[in-house]
């Protein structure tokens, strides 16, 4: 498979409504798309930086695609989809690419896409996978005025949506809790995202009040870098942590791996990711 052609995309889509969290603001979303393109076949990959998560923007991941990634392939030649994976595996640990995760995810997917058409393979069989149900799907409640909510829900009521992730500020609103299980059901499987909105007082506090409504899991409750911070939430509390900001790169993993913030089953899955098994 011989790479013909690369283009990139910058993108800036409206969202239908804006969506806010305790850490952005926004009502559009800047995206980056690359297009490969290899005997009539097009592959295709999407980016989406977040200078709060990554230290990316739309700008900055499309130069180093440009300047880098792109260049990178140089009319390059894969001769199977042995020499695709080992080539990905090799730049995902470079420390340019870690720097640069959404730069290289739309770089890796659009390979990946390009490299299943090519040899017809699936990306079950690319990865030695095996899933025998569709894909699921969540939704996610940004915060929104009460009288937003009652729509929104009902709108997600309506599309069938039973697995949802509400985002949260400083503070805990008894009502957003109640109004979700009200409309959506007490079988819905309900988590939190606090986008890093607390300290781990303040997170301990908050997830000990969520416990009434079967929260299932609390995200990122704390700064992405407090480490520590969120060893300590994980320690004591009741409901799953879920890291998100703080896993930002393989040398994040491996910090969470060696501060033993993950517990098995999960462990064994970073662990993987952390070195590099692909």
């Amino acid at each position: 498979m011989k790479i013909k052609r690369a283009e990139i995309f910058l993108l800036r889509l409206p969202l239908s409504q804006p969506f806010n969290h305790h850490t952005a603001a926004r009502s559009h979303t800047d995206n980056i798309v690359i297009r490969l393109r290899s005997n009539g076949l097009d592959g295709y990959g999407e980016g989406i930086p977040r200078s709060y998560v990554t230290g990316e923007s739309a700008q900055s991941a499309f130069e180093i695609l440009r300047r880098t990634l792109i260049a990178s392939l140089g009319g390059r030649s894969f001769p199977s989809i042995e020499e695709v994976r080992e080539y990905l595996s090799h730049m995902c640990v470079n420390p340019l690419w870690q720097s640069n995760v959404s730069a290289f995810c739309a770089f890796e997917t659009a390979l990946f896409d390009l490299s299943s058409k090519y040899w017809d393979y699936s990306l079950e069989s690319i990865f030695g996978t095996c899933w025998n149900q569709p894909p699921p799907y969540s939704a996610v409640i940004p915060l929104l005025p009460p009288d937003r909510m009652e729509g929104f829900l009902t709108l997600l009521r309506e599309n069938g949506m039973k697995t949802v992730k509400i985002k949260v500020g400083n503070r805990i609103d008894p009502m957003v809790f109640e109004q979700t299980l009200s409309v959506l059901g007490t079988d819905v499987d309900l988590r939190v995202d606090a986008n890093g909105a607390w300290t781990e007082k303040e997170a301990l506090q908050n997830i000990e009040r969520m416990e009434t409504y079967g929260v299932r899991a609390v995200e990122q409750p704390v700064a992405k870098e407090n480490f520590r911070g969120l060893k300590e939430i994980t320690t004591n509390s009741k409901i799953p942590i879920v890291a998100d900001e703080s896993v930002c790169s393989v040398e994040d993993a491996r910090r969470l791996l060696e501060m033993g913030h993950v517990t098995p089953p999960m462990s064994d899955s970073l662990n993987a990711v952390a070195f590099s098994v692909r």
